[in-house]
């Protein structure tokens, strides 16, 4: 597994003190249709991956990414080896290694993949700007209300999409970490979710103007989940995660799917020991449909350059507007042709 690879050549790396001032380097692996290795700047132990590659696949075209997180770099090779050039992604620092670490293994297990050099360089950038999303969030890993929300929309998936229209199509559904307005998106339908665990009176944070904006929509419902935060006898999100990961085990699309919308959604492997010491167990979950006269501010009422719009509803006050969850389920599986 490359994973167990990548342990054994990591681990090679630190050992090895024989360069002190430059880029020390491994191969990873010689599956790939180009040369592959690992490395560490030396002596400030800032992490690299780069590969080799033809001159001539290395166009003015070439897009390369920018980002708080890394950095990447064409590099001529030395004499000897002309017309080749390496293309070198380094972090920034040493504080989130751990993360640069799982992107090195995303895109070599990915890279290991293509056929040719110039697939290879492809899927390379691809993966790039894949996980720029992932660098603009908290790189120390998600929050307690990101935590919180990322389950109700993974139990979303099992709970309530995949049963009624399979892994695939709830996977893909899943929007929201790709940036769309909500967090699901079923044909010309739309779901968005919300979770709290107060006790106290109810309130549903909303987190800007586009979440409850049904334009270009024939229906958009917001889903409500309430939920019990325990240290122990619920599940966990990396519990939940590995539910829905054997769900999907049998399609390989929604496999793809759901690694890159965990990426996108800022949760990683490499932070599950962060997210064990919290269960979830779920008490209710409400469904209302947004539609006229539901209480929300339309972005069509904003002045001109008002702009990171947050507030809150109170659950009371969409209660006139509840629908079964069946109910719902019927109507966006006849909309989606289902």
């Amino acid at each position: 597994m490359i994973e167990d690879r990548f342990v054994t050549v990591w681990r090679q790396l630190y050992s090895d003190q024989s360069v002190q001032n430059g880029l020390a380097y491994l191969r990873v692996s010689s599956d790939a249709p180009c040369d592959v290795f690992v490395g560490i700047h030396r002596p400030e132990n800032r992490l690299a991956l780069f590969i080799e590659i033809p001159a001539k696949l290395v166009s003015g075209k070439v897009v390369y990414p920018v980002c708080a997180g890394f950095t990447v770099e064409p590099e001529l090779i030395a004499p000897g080896r002309e017309g080749r050039v390496r293309i070198v992604l380094s972090s920034v620092s040493g504080t989130y290694d751990d993360v640069f670490k799982a992107l090195c293994e995303d895109i070599v297990s990915r890279m290991l993949k293509a056929t040719t050099e110039a697939d290879a360089l492809t899927v390379f950038l691809d993966r790039l700007h894949h996980w720029q999303a992932f660098f603009r969030k908290n790189l120390a890993g998600l929050g307690k209300e990101e935590q919180q929300g990322l389950y109700s929309e993974l139990l979303t998936i099992r709970d309530i999409l995949a049963p009624k229209f399979g892994i695939t199509a709830a996977v893909s559904a899943w929007t929201g970490p790709e940036g769309a307005n909500q967090d699901f998106v079923i044909g010309m339908s739309a779901l968005e979710v919300k979770s709290t665990s107060a006790n106290s009176q109810v309130k549903l944070r909303i987190s800007n103007s586009r979440q409850l904006d049904p334009s270009g929509l024939e229906y958009l419902y917001l889903l409500f989940w309430l939920l019990d935060v325990r240290p122990s006898g619920g599940v966990t999100l990396p519990g939940l995660i590995d539910e829905i990961r054997e769900l999907a085990a049998s399609s390989a699309v929604a496999r793809e799917l759901l690694a890159n919308r965990l990426v996108a959604a800022g949760y990683l492997d490499a932070h599950r020991s962060m997210y064990e010491a919290v269960t979830y167990f779920a008490r209710e979950c409400r469904t209302f449909h947004v539609r006229e006269g539901f209480p929300r501010i339309a972005p069509e009422f904003l002045p001109s350059g008002i702009g990171d719009l947050r507030y809150s509803i109170e659950m009371t006050a969409c209660l006139p507007f509840e629908e079964d969850m069946l109910t719902v389920l019927d109507t966006v599986g006849n909309n989606y042709g289902g």
